[in-house]
């Protein structure tokens, strides 16, 4: 877990029963690279979280919106990347939301300990410009099989 001013934030990756897994291989289904956050703040705000892969697509490659590198559902149609982004609705204090995209094994050899991690977030009130807000960055790391 990780605090900075205004949230708390913590990382892990999941699978398709939303189990917290520790390695990924070519049968994991459906594992999603996610982000907690939470308001801690006294003001409702909106976080745009920005996310990458710092070794790059060797081992690992995100599925985004080929458009904006917004994080895809995974019946969406998409490229691939080793950087993400995701908003969150709009967070009273307190509240705990999260985003997520989908994070799948791209060949490459296998590694222990590949780093994802949680490069900056952004907020804004209401509908006001997003606004950089921390740049963390925030990593954990997950055994590529």
């Amino acid at each position: 877990m990780f605090v900075t001013g205004l949230y708390q934030i913590s990382m892990r990756v999941r699978d398709s029963t939303n189990r917290v897994i520790r390695a990924i291989d070519a049968d994991t289904q459906g594992p999603y690279h996610v982000i907690d956050i939470e308001n801690i703040s006294s003001i409702p705000r909106q976080a745009r979280v920005l996310a990458s892969l710092p070794f790059g697509t060797a081992r690992l490659e995100f599925h985004v919106n080929p458009a904006t590198g917004e994080a895809c559902s995974p019946h969406t149609v998409a490229t691939t990347s080793d950087r993400w982004w995701g908003d969150t609705s709009i967070m009273n204090r307190f509240v705990r939301l999260h985003v997520e995209c989908l994070v799948t094994r791209n060949g490459g050899l296998p590694a222990f300990d590949e780093p994802l991690q949680c490069d900056e977030i952004l907020d804004r009130r209401g509908n006001t410009q997003w606004q950089p807000r921390y740049i963390v960055p925030f990593q954990m790391t997950i055994n590529v099989r």
